[in-house]
């Protein structure tokens, strides 16, 4: 019933061709896993292109789904990012369509305008070249949206062997001229995954440098404003900070440390630490400390009323470099009666884990106390 009313309203407003039906198209998105990635790859000439689907995958192989796609896209040429109805449908018939008329070869195209249709696009070479020319000459000529997109997609298909990393590498350094939340946001998120795989190997290094070349321009640009004009400024500034102290720059770290400490000499003033940033300066400060610096943090979550802000220092404590602080947490976490509620043992676990130094500690202890963790 509910497709059904969906089909006739579509119709009558014409955003849905007379002979398809809303359940004909959602069947293939609600009836089987997964999602696709749109392939683009325009003639020499570059004024049509072939278009064809398959399913996406990183660790799977592909099982051959394919879905109703509603395919979009704007040009260099005639740049328009607000008019999100499908230009023309894939049916999950089809194994590829043509696309046409587009610009020349020498003029880049965009599909899936504002990724309002749950697909990846990947392209040819030549015009990922002109997207990335485009990236780092003007990035706001394409939608905040696309930006994102175009990170996420290329990061994550870098990720699936598609694309090779240092590639992707390339793509994000226009990000030194990024100045909105969202593609930041897509970016970061997709580089927390390349982080994780280098921090323990010889190459991290080279990649700290590569990040904080990134970084330290939004960083900069955001910690010195005193009055954020929106939310979205806000987020930089939290976003930036926690990469920028995660790296190991030394005006963030600075900057957490002091304010750490101010907050040590006068517990109860609230207002010493952002909100936004207690999560970084927390971690940093307890990182950076020794012992009276976790002590610190472990009587504030005694005494803290907010789930939220126990939450944070419960994260913030797994941050020391103290290997022994780091067993003793984990020996408190699981332990009856140490006020460190069973439910919460996973996030202290985690945040040890997750921590450099932490890691083989957490490794460690659960080879250590695996049976009697599983027995309570």
């Amino acid at each position: 019933m509910l497709f059904e009313s969906l089909t006739n309203a579509a119709h009558a407003d014409g955003t849905l061709p007379g002979s398809m039906t809303v359940k004909q198209i959602m069947d293939t998105w609600t009836l089987q896993a997964g999602y696709p990635v749109v392939t683009v790859n325009r003639t020499a000439a570059g004024t049509s292109a072939i278009v064809s689907q398959k399913r996406f995958w990183t660790d799977n192989p592909d099982t051959g789904e394919t879905w109703w796609i509603p395919v979009s896209y704007t040009t260099e040429a005639n740049p328009n990012f607000e008019d999100t109805q499908p230009a023309q449908w894939m049916s999950d018939t089809d194994t590829e369509i043509t696309i046409l008329p587009l610009p020349s070869a020498s003029e880049w195209v965009i599909f899936n305008i504002q990724e309002t249709g749950y697909y990846r696009v990947n392209y040819d070479d030549n015009n990922w070249n002109l997207l990335f020319q485009q990236l780092d000459l003007d990035p706001d000529v394409i939608h905040p949206l696309n930006r994102a997109q175009i990170n996420d997609d290329f990061v994550e298909m870098s990720r699936a062997g598609i694309h090779p990393y240092s590639k992707a590498l390339q793509l994000l350094k226009y990000l030194r001229k990024e100045t909105d939340f969202i593609p930041w946001l897509s970016a970061l998120n997709k580089i927390d995954h390349i982080e994780s795989k280098l921090v323990r190997t010889s190459a991290y290094n080279a990649f700290k440098r590569y990040m904080l070349d990134l970084i330290m321009p939004l960083y900069e640009s955001t910690a010195s404003q005193e009055n954020y004009d929106n939310v979205q400024q806000e987020q930089l500034n939290t976003l930036a900070t926690a990469w920028a102290c995660g790296l190991g720059y030394d005006d963030c770290i600075e900057m957490a440390v002091n304010l750490y400490a101010k907050w040590m000499k006068d517990p109860d003033d609230i207002s010493i630490i952002n909100p936004n940033i207690k999560k970084t300066v927390y971690c940093t400060a307890i990182a950076e400390g020794g012992g009276k610096e976790w002590e610190f943090a472990w009587s504030m979550y005694l005494e803290a009323e907010s789930s939220f802000e126990r939450g944070k220092l419960l994260e913030a404590m797994g941050c020391t470099r103290d290997t022994e602080i780091l067993h003793r947490y984990l020996e408190k976490a699981f332990t009856k009666g140490s006020r460190i509620k069973q439910m919460d043992a996973l996030v202290v676990f985690y945040s040890v884990a997750k921590n450099v130094v932490g890691r083989d500690v957490a490794w460690n202890f659960l080879r250590q106390n695996g049976r009697s963790i599983y027995e309570q």
